[in-house]
């Protein structure tokens, strides 16, 4: 029998540990959490489900809360504008790159690169219209509701069933950090094996599009710095 629920990865682990498994005892309740907090980080680390999100503009705001965004994002792998009519490419930088800009206060045509740090995702020039920026990312699944609940839907992560054994070896070191008494290894290896796990994980991911890596871009950055010419040596302004 797959496992594919909450229950799944709570019997597989209280087995090998010998966890109580009454309802709301402390140990259940700590591998609900658990469970949980797997399913968040691997999505996070893996990125094994994209989806696409929006942010939506307002006129006149730079900064936005990764909150706002539609679905909760848990991060971004790519972004683009979007007009309504037309999609325009975007730039990210750093924050501080970014800071330059607006104190340059450079003309470009419209929101052409933004900046993400923790929760905060900014842009540049300030929008002047109720455009959308869309992305690709792992979004933020609904917290299980009960033991049955699906990690393998898209309600509850959307993470295959081939995965399961990284999120056991997240509880298994999560378990281990709780009382290491009752397991043969310390926190810090089985914080190696879930890493080895997530390694395993990835390579597989990546290779779903077939064997061949994808090459780097052709062609030269439209976009440069705010404040000198990149074609000169030494650099102007």
């Amino acid at each position: 029998m797959p496992v594919v629920t909450r229950g799944d990865l709570k019997r597989h682990l209280a087995l090998e540990v010998g966890l109580d498994t009454t309802t709301n005892s402390a140990e259940d309740l700590l591998m609900n959490d658990w469970a949980q907090d797997a399913v968040y980080d691997f999505l996070l680390q893996s990125r094994v489900r994209l989806v696409q999100g929006t942010i939506t503009l307002s006129p006149g705001q730079q900064d936005y809360s990764m909150a706002s965004a539609a679905p909760i994002a848990l991060g971004i792998t790519e972004a683009y504008l979007f007009t309504g009519s037309t999609s325009y490419g975007l730039q990210r930088i750093s924050v501080a790159e970014l800071l330059d800009w607006r104190r340059t206060s450079q003309t470009l045509d419209r929101v052409r690169k933004y900046a993400v740090e923790g929760d905060l995702f900014m842009v540049y020039p300030t929008p002047q219209s109720a455009d959308s920026i869309l992305y690709y990312g792992p979004a933020k699944p609904t917290a299980f509701a009960a033991d049955t609940s699906d990690f393998t839907t898209s309600t509850y992560g959307g993470i295959p069933t081939q995965y399961n054994p990284a999120l056991l070896a997240y509880m298994r070191w999560r378990a281990s950090i709780y009382d290491e008494r009752k397991l043969p290894h310390t926190p810090d290896q089985y914080r190696q094996h879930y890493e080895l796990e997530l390694s395993r994980s990835r390579r597989r991911i990546r290779r779903m599009g077939g064997r061949q890596l994808v090459g780097l871009r052709a062609g030269y950055p439209a976009l440069g710095s705010p404040g000198s010419r990149n074609d000169l040596y030494p650099p102007v302004s």
